[in-house]
């Protein structure tokens, strides 16, 4: 399926989403504080844009969700294709790697802002825990479980263990890594919104939805959770696209 159409797709799901909301608004259900009108939500959004109110916010999520989460890249893939590689290594490490993977990255956020301060630096402290050991894991599971046919065959024919690595089992492990590049960046955005939100900082777009709820401002405050949530779906998209022109013979 191709981007575009995947992306039509996309939107007419939020058509119907947005439908359901407009009914249940007109409904009455809920009160008007808690479910406002669809229409005054996405204006509220326009107008965000079109004043530029919202870009200082946006640019400064996105550069603390892109920067925590390529520090996160480049430690976890090297990392973990080398764990993958040594079966000693991958045993006892394994165990760690999945321990430390199931720590929520918000819950020590606090000494991330003991030991870095309460800055920027916390908030990639704790994109950077939160997503690398899912990249070291798909890493390693990805090395650990390459084709051991075809690595027979390549040493059949006198190849190094470099060329094996190289020509075998990265491409092997190419679709694992990708899995957990795809889940790390996802967390990366929820990570940077809950420390955004309640860790102090006067930036940001978690920061802007705490703050209109403070004030019961909740339009706006949905304005938001749209925006944070148009994001993630965009960044998904577009990695899913990439992830099938480059690993494009997986499951084949």
């Amino acid at each position: 399926m191709s981007f575009i159409k995947t992306f039509s797709y996309g939107i007419i799901g939020f058509i119907v989403i947005i439908a359901i909301w407009q009914a249940i608004f007109f409904l009455g259900i809920f009160p008007a504080i808690l479910i406002p009108a669809p229409i005054s939500v996405l204006q509220i959004l326009f107008e965000m844009f079109y004043t530029g109110s919202i870009y200082p916010n946006l640019f400064a999520t996105l550069y603390r969700t892109i920067g925590g989460f390529l520090v996160a890249l480049v430690i976890g893939v090297p990392l973990g294709l080398l764990l993958g590689q040594y079966k000693l290594a991958y045993k006892l490490l394994q165990p760690m790697v999945e321990f430390f993977r199931a720590v929520p990255a918000t819950a020590l956020f606090p000494l991330f802002i003991l030991f870095l301060g309460l800055n920027d630096l916390s908030i990639f402290g704790a994109v950077v825990f939160g997503t690398v050991f899912i990249i070291i894991l798909n890493s390693m599971y990805g090395v650990h479980n390459a084709n051991k046919a075809r690595m027979l065959l390549a040493r059949s024919m006198q190849a190094t263990q470099f060329q094996i690595f190289s020509k075998v089992t990265f491409y092997d492990a190419l679709p694992y890594i990708f899995v957990g590049v795809r889940q790390a960046l996802s967390l990366s955005l929820i990570i940077v919104i809950v420390t955004e939100m309640f860790f102090g900082s006067a930036t940001g777009l978690g920061y802007l939805i705490y703050h209109f709820q403070l004030l019961y401002q909740t339009s706006t405050m949905y304005a938001v959770i749209i925006l944070v949530g148009i994001i993630g779906y965009l960044i998904n998209l577009v990695f899913v696209h990439l992830e099938r022109r480059v690993v494009h013979w997986s499951g084949k």
